[in-house]
């Protein structure tokens, strides 16, 4: 009887196991299909707007011409309604009257992390559940001198990566913007671990054009913010593409393979325990069975 009683609660554990591990996987890969399926709709709606732009009224011209307008304000404002956290989280546009749909202005493509995300206008908790979002009053994604496009993403959001894996970022990586109108490229120039209310630390560099990553950190605690500074890629004519010298992207990749942070190693526990609980309970179901049929 206690045989079966251990038979059938280590059963039980490794299903749960299981549960827990494929869960995880399981989201990863429905995030997937729905950020394909919405890639999908956005290069639809490019396709028809940009047909629409040979007319010099059109919305998209329009669009751009506004967004511009945006990121020369609030530059020449010096950013002055970013003052807290509920600045970040209002859409700077109403982009339904523009002829876009979701509320998505583009696309961001991180190689080194293997992630592609929608950018969804305003910081609110329901954008971020669905992908990267462009942090109201600071710049929108077209590019230009003096802008800094801030985007953020959840460290992780029930088994969907995000910006999970922000610290193997190095200086020289790639990030490449995808908008409505053109495809923007920028490299890493500079990593900093900030707080919160460091909005400082996020505004507009005069003469830049800048994107900046920010996510929560460290892993799971959350108490600072992790930021990663990309600078526009320079055109081919002017030192093949690069924003930062081959002697500091050495520096930083050995400076990077000293040794793994905590929250590396919190995301990587994170990521393989429940398979090494579902192979344990898998060995001892085993042991369990075949001591049990020995017995008999």
């Amino acid at each position: 009887m206690k045989q079966k009683l251990k038979l059938i609660f280590v059963s039980l554990m490794f299903i749960l196991g299981l549960v827990l591990f494929l869960y995880p996987l399981v989201n990863k890969y429905e995030n997937k299909i729905e950020v394909n399926e919405t890639k999908k709709n956005f290069e639809k709606t490019v396709e028809k707007l940009q047909e629409e732009s040979k007319e010099e009224d059109s919305p998209l011209n329009k669009l751009y011409s506004d967004m511009k307008a945006y990121n020369e304000k609030i530059y020449k404002d010096k950013q002055s309604d970013l003052k807290d956290p509920w600045s970040y989280e209002q859409s700077s546009f109403d982009l339904t009257k523009y002829g876009v749909d979701n509320n998505i202005i583009g696309y961001i493509i991180v190689p080194h992390m293997e992630i592609e995300l929608p950018i969804y206008l305003g910081a609110n908790s329901d954008n971020m559940a669905k992908g990267a979002v462009h942090m109201s009053q600071t710049s929108l994604p077209i590019g230009g001198e003096n802008t800094n496009c801030v985007i953020a993403a959840h460290r992780g959001y029930k088994g969907i990566p995000m910006f999970c894996d922000i610290e193997i970022m190095e200086i020289g990586d790639e990030v490449i913007i995808k908008n409505l109108w053109e495809t923007l490229k920028y490299r890493v120039s500079n990593i900093k671990i900030i707080n919160p209310s460091d909005s400082q630390e996020v505004l507009i560099q005069s003469g830049k054009d800048m994107v900046t990553l920010i996510t929560c950190h460290p892993y799971t605690k959350n108490y600072k913010r992790y930021v990663v500074y990309c600078e526009r890629e320079k055109d081919d004519e002017e030192n093949n593409n690069e924003v930062v010298s081959n002697e500091t992207v050495t520096a930083n990749k050995e400076d990077k393979s000293k040794k793994l942070s905590e929250s590396q190693y919190r995301i990587l526990f994170d990521r393989y325990s429940p398979l090494v609980g579902v192979v344990i309970m898998g060995l001892l179901l085993i042991i369990l069975t075949v001591t049990g049929k020995k017995k008999k």
